[in-house]
């Protein structure tokens, strides 16, 4: 065995963490930087790898970026249009005059708003509806899942609508000159590749863009990074070179699960 891949392990509402809170963060179930540090060197003195789980495609709704449910400090894009929405359907104000305001109140009640602009990440509509948790403003969920909202596709780098750099993009990559992004900072903790997930949900210029960046680096026992995307369609396009160096392979898991269990018949049934 050489490596061991593990599913995300950010801070995250639920067990499976792919609705993560903060891409910062360890969730404390599971322990603490120093606790990753260590397992990190234990792995590099057996020659094996750590490859982490890497949900770039969408968040929770219960996140610092989204916070749906008003409960951190900096202004979340949901807590920022859903104050927003009420101030022009009440009151009646412009959109423009309606941002004014929101801000203003928001900071009076002592909230502080993200050098990265999080506020305008998602896709958020003027529009009632309702879900399991309550009423809410209209937003693009993951498929149909209230609790997890991807990032518009316009504000990743190399997106057809997006541009070299955005808020987004700096966040999640090439941070700001002080702190590195997202991506890259975790191979500081010890990871030598990302599993990348729903990799064909994220525009394919962004995934070229981390290409470059993570193969400047070295991991920290001298070794390349590894990029591997989750794919569950065919993968060919991302078998150019300016992406992932791998795919999952589905397909061949999903075959060899009926050759093992369906009577060694590797066919998938059919039903009438």
């Amino acid at each position: 065995m050489t490596a061991i891949y593990v599913n995300p392990i950010y801070d995250a509402s639920s067990n499976h963490r792919y609705d993560a809170v903060d891409y910062g963060t360890i969730d404390p179930f599971l322990g603490n930087f120093k606790d990753l540090e260590k397992l990190s060197a234990e792995m590099q003195k057996r020659g094996m790898h750590l490859i982490m789980d890497g949900v770039y495609n969408h968040i929770g709704d219960d996140s610092i970026y989204f916070d749906r449910y008003g409960k951190y400090k900096t202004v979340g894009a949901y807590e920022y249009w859903s104050r927003i929405y009420d101030l022009m359907n009440d009151k009646h104000m412009t959109e423009a005059a309606a941002k004014v305001e929101a801000k203003k109140e928001l900071e009076a009640e002592g909230q502080v708003f993200s050098p990265w602009h999080w506020e305008n990440w998602f896709d958020i509509r003027n529009e009632k509806t309702q879900d399991m948790m309550g009423k809410k403003y209209a937003y693009h969920d993951w498929q149909g899942y209230d609790s997890l909202v991807p990032f518009k596709d316009a504000d990743y780098p190399g997106s057809e609508q997006g541009t070299v750099k955005s808020d987004l993009g700096d966040y999640l990559l090439y941070g700001n000159g002080k702190d590195k992004g997202v991506i890259m900072k975790w191979f500081d903790e010890g990871l030598d590749g990302w599993r990348l997930d729903v990799a064909k949900e994220v525009p394919p210029g962004f995934w070229a863009n981390v290409r470059k960046e993570v193969k400047s680096i070295k991991t920290k026992d001298g070794s390349e990074p590894l990029l591997l995307g989750e794919i569950w369609q065919d993968g060919s396009q991302f078998f150019t070179g300016d992406t992932f160096d791998s795919v999952m392979n589905y397909k061949l898991s999903f075959a060899l699960g009926d050759l093992f269990l369906n009577k060694g018949d590797s066919r998938r049934p059919t039903t009438s």
